[in-house]
């Protein structure tokens, strides 16, 4: 690996080792942060609430991510009662930070940063953050969370391929209100300010969410439904657990933040004048039964449209509502099966399906790149100690141009999209991962993780025979349509059989 150092110039060397020594000290403030914000999907709270659900301390956890503060206190309760006596300890330092202690209402102030070195140039962010997560009463609960950031940009790219931290800047028409910038010496830094928040009504087994937040869908938590990285939207969800079976249904807010042009051309409606409201909707219903401790399946359907609001989505039953009222929005379906093995060994996989190509499906032919298909599997096993810890497996992929649909439309309604971004897994159509993680805890302030991930993706539309091919990227954004309408799909699979193929291996350790 090749060594990264900073190389100062006289005049500005000064002040750029203050800014260096002012980052380091930043480092070591949110080294030990502890803090628990609900209303976000990544937040570390989910990785303990995974853990102790594998241990058979919790029963199986709904899919739809974020939890309410009513069920996480429940949780809570049940790993302080079964788990170790570290895990207890950590179960109750949870409980603690949902109480107020200097004042009535519980909040956390925290200073965050992250540097990445490229050559001689940098990129930073700092973030100051104000998170509060608390009970109004017993069944009335929020998260809320303010974030002032400052960023400086380095030039390139700085962050991994295929991580949510992959676009280094912000495109300037998706700029949060209040957007500034300002210079230190010769850096530039852009500020900006973000708004996070949900309420949560009912208790541990009947409760609904409102806000405007992140959300998460499926067994693992980084999922090719709905993934935790893709960008806040507004969220509405009902959500009933029993002892044997799980239901639950949200409708997020999205944004259709592309149109199409008659040349086929993809622009922001932000960079020309539109009469069309970019408003778009995604709906999940969900259905899990868990008979046993040890087995839990799903079901799920999602509808994607825009344009206008049909109240007929809202109705869980029958699947493919849209189907029968037109077909003019985009439906898909899943399945999901976890499994609680012996010794602490939990399997999980979901398939997630765009597209299928019934007529060869009937003649048991799946090779087909009509089967528009996500498909996530994955093991893990927690070794018998007495701190939280887990090594995990997991294969993801997904088929060329899943997530898309028919671009001929004037904005972009039914794309698996949100502000431009991906709605599901951060990986593009036809493309493949392995992961591999080990994670332990040995003290209650120390969490240490290595991991390693290996990536593999090609142009699906970019076909082996040089037959048929869609002068397209393969991106969420390439549909399989020629500019005349014709399919170019109905074929055999091009799954990651091109010639060329971007190779991608990450290896990390996160302390």
């Amino acid at each position: 690996m090749a060594r990264q150092v900073f190389r100062f110039g006289k005049k500005q060397g000064l002040l750029k080792k203050i800014l260096c020594a002012a980052l380091f000290f930043l480092n070591i403030m949110a080294f030990n942060a502890w803090t628990q914000f609900l209303a976000d999907p990544n937040d570390q709270i989910y990785r303990f609430l995974s853990l102790w659900e594998q241990k058979g301390y919790i029963k199986f956890l709904p899919p739809l991510r974020p939890y309410p503060l009513q069920l996480v206190k429940h949780a809570l309760l049940e790993v302080q009662e079964k788990g170790s006596e570290l895990e207890a300890g950590l179960a109750g330092r949870f409980l603690m930070d949902f109480q107020g202690s200097i004042l009535p209402v519980p909040f956390k102030l925290l200073v965050s940063q992250d540097n990445q070195l490229k050559g001689r140039d940098y990129q930073a962010r700092i973030g100051l953050e104000l998170l509060s997560t608390g009970a109004a009463t017993e069944r009335i609960a929020y998260s809320l969370g303010g974030r002032l950031r400052f960023d400086k940009y380095a030039e390139g790219e700085v962050y991994p391929r295929w991580t949510d931290e992959y676009e280094k800047t912000i495109p300037d028409e998706a700029k949060p209100a209040g957007q500034a910038e300002f210079t230190v010496g010769n850096t530039t830094f852009n500020s900006y300010g973000v708004l996070t928040g949900a309420f949560f009504l009912g208790t541990e087994r009947f409760y609904a969410q409102a806000g405007l937040m992140r959300s998460s869908f499926g067994p693992m938590i980084e999922s090719p439904v709905l993934g935790p990285q893709s960008p806040q939207a507004g969220h509405f969800s009902i959500t009933y657990r029993s002892d044997w079976f799980t239901l639950s249904s949200v409708f997020l807010e999205l944004v259709a933040k592309y149109g199409v042009n008659p040349n086929g051309e993809i622009y922001s409606l932000k960079s020309v004048s539109a009469n069309s409201y970019p408003g778009k909707h995604l709906i999940i219903h969900s259905a899990n039964i868990h008979p046993f401790d040890w087995l839990n399946i799903g079901l799920f359907q999602t509808i994607l449209f825009g344009a206008r609001l049909s109240p007929v989505y809202f109705f869980p039953f029958p699947l493919y509502t849209q189907a029968y009222i037109g077909d003019w929005d985009n439906s898909l379906i899943g399945g999901s099966v976890q499994l609680a093995l012996p010794l602490n060994v939990q399997y999980n996989f979901l398939l997630y399906v765009d597209d299928l190509n019934a007529q060869e499906l009937t003649k048991l032919n799946f090779d087909s790149n009509h089967n528009k298909v996500a498909l996530q599997t994955g093991i893990s096993w927690i070794a018998p100690l007495n701190l939280p810890n887990r090594i995990s497996l997991s294969y993801l992929m997904i088929t060329p141009y899943m997530y898309t649909h028919s671009s001929h439309q004037a904005i972009n309604y039914l794309q698996y999209t949100h502000q431009g971004k991906h709605l599901g897994s951060v990986l593009e159509p036809n493309s493949d991962q392995w992961s591999f993680s080990v994670f332990f805890m040995p003290l209650r302030w120390i969490q240490l993780e290595a991991w390693a991930k290996r990536i593999r993706h090609g142009n699906g539309s970019d076909y082996a025979d040089g037959e048929g091919s869609v002068d397209g990227d393969g991106s969420i954004f390439d549909d399989g349509y020629l500019p005349d309408g014709t399919v170019t799909f109905r074929r055999p699979s091009s799954f990651l059989k091109q010639e060329t193929l971007e190779k991608v291996l990450q290896l990390g350790l996160t302390l």
